[in-house]
């Protein structure tokens, strides 16, 4: 009887450290790229913060129609702003943060039936825009106007 506890043990020892190997191996291989990028996202947003001799900002997001943009809300000389830059450090364009008004941005989602829309910064065409994201499409709309600019339909598979 004490022979078949331990190889009973020493089975579910094994079977939990195949398991745990498996999961290791599963979380590296999914998510190994994710931490790459945010990595490199994060060494970018640096190199353009210290560029322009900036202490106190927080990343946004990132944003991809055209070229890959970064948008950073900074803190300079007294007044927020939000900057959209390229990963060649090139300033695009800067926006006081006031401009920023969620509650016109949430009245037009609703007017466009997307109210459940995730709202993100973006830039298209030269300019920046508010993209709303749903499992459809996303809808892109002009940063100051909030006029609609382009409906981007996704591919449902």
């Amino acid at each position: 009887m004490k022979k078949r506890l331990i190889s009973l043990l020493i089975t579910a020892f094994l079977i939990f450290s195949l398991l745990f190997i498996w999961y290791m191996i599963n979380t590296k291989y999914f998510l190994g790229s994710y931490y790459k990028n945010r990595y490199e996202d994060s060494k970018i947003v640096e190199q353009m913060m210290n560029k322009l001799l900036i202490k106190n900002y927080e990343f946004i997001n990132t944003h991809s129609m055209e070229e890959l943009v970064y948008i950073v809300e900074v803190m300079e000389n007294d007044a927020e702003n939000i900057v959209w830059f390229n990963k060649d450090l090139m300033l695009l364009a800067r926006k006081p943060l006031s401009s920023y008004n969620e509650k016109m941005i949430l009245s037009k989602a609703t007017e466009l039936n997307v109210a459940d829309a995730e709202i993100k910064l973006g830039f298209y065409n030269n300019n920046p825009v508010i993209v709303l994201v749903t499992k459809q499409n996303e809808i892109i709309l002009n940063y100051d106007t909030l006029e609609v600019v382009l409906i981007f339909n996704k591919k449902v598979v």
